[in-house]
């Protein structure tokens, strides 16, 4: 684990963080449908938990505060960390509505960060969503985050998955020699890494998370531009379908989450 005054892992520049949120938001799509499959995945756990204050790392551009709000989860503080200054704005303007949500602009990785998160801390639920396959050292990240969180602690991860049907169906047809090769979508966000279930678990329990849940969901039959257009041939709730088939089929859903404690 990582002092702050050690020189800290080299992580991408704030360029490169806005770079990634304007190709997000410029191609958005059926990403749009995950994120509501996701936030539900993370409702059901915020719900359930006794949350004081909660660390979330990365908020991208919906914000999973307001829906939190809305389906009355309790909490004292909420803190966000988040690089892209496109994305933080919109959390900052939250923030000025409610003050119990607080946004640091910037990586986790950064000591600076660490130091003002930490005073706004420690922290009981802590969300790493849909970073660890964004970020050049994901051990580097989940310690420095886990560094700010107390013991036992609800630690809640989520990445796409590597084992999703839709990249099964590319080796069947020939398309990628392996699930596990990175995708021309992966290369344009810059994404170095899709984890599958097994690889997630190996890296979370490295840094000593217990308890470990496993889950997933929304089906992802095709990629998400074919979605996109599947979908407008489709009649309404199927977004809300192919998610409980992602939940029943966790192996293979387009997502995977993991719910674990910290020791």
């Amino acid at each position: 684990m990582h002092k702050d005054n050690e020189h800290p892992i080299p992580f991408k520049s704030s360029d490169d963080a806005e770079d990634y949120a304007k190709t997000l938001t410029s191609d958005y799509g059926f990403e749009a449908e995950c994120v509501r499959a996701r936030f539900g995945c993370l409702l059901r756990h915020l719900v359930r938990v006794q949350s004081r204050r909660i660390l979330e790392v990365g908020c991208g551009p919906e914000l999973l505060v307001d829906t939190a709000i809305r389906s009355d989860v309790r909490f004292e503080r909420w803190v966000v960390i988040e690089p892209a200054s496109m994305f933080a704005q919109k959390a900052k303007a939250r923030g000025a509505a409610e003050p119990r949500v607080v946004v640091i602009e910037g990586y986790c990785e950064d000591p600076a960060v660490g130091k003002a998160a930490r005073e706004l801390g420690p922290f009981d639920v802590v969300l790493i969503s849909q970073v660890l396959h964004e970020v050049e050292d994901p051990l580097d990240l989940l310690n420095r985050a886990l560094a700010l969180a107390t013991s036992g602690a609800h630690v809640l991860v989520t990445t796409p998955n590597a084992l999703s049907f839709h990249r099964l169906l590319a080796v069947e047809m020939g398309l990628t020699p392996t699930p596990q090769a990175l995708s021309s979508r992966n290369r344009r966000f810059r994404q170095d890494v899709v984890f599958d279930p097994d690889r997630l678990r190996i890296l979370l329990e490295q840094v000593g998370l217990r308890n470990l849940q496993f889950e997933g969901y929304m089906f992802k039959p095709f990629t998400h531009v074919q979605m996109a257009r599947v979908l407008e041939l489709l009649p309404p709730g199927i977004s809300e379908g192919l998610d409980r088939l992602g939940q029943k089929f966790p192996q293979h859903a387009a997502e995977i989450a993991y719910i674990g404690v910290k020791g």
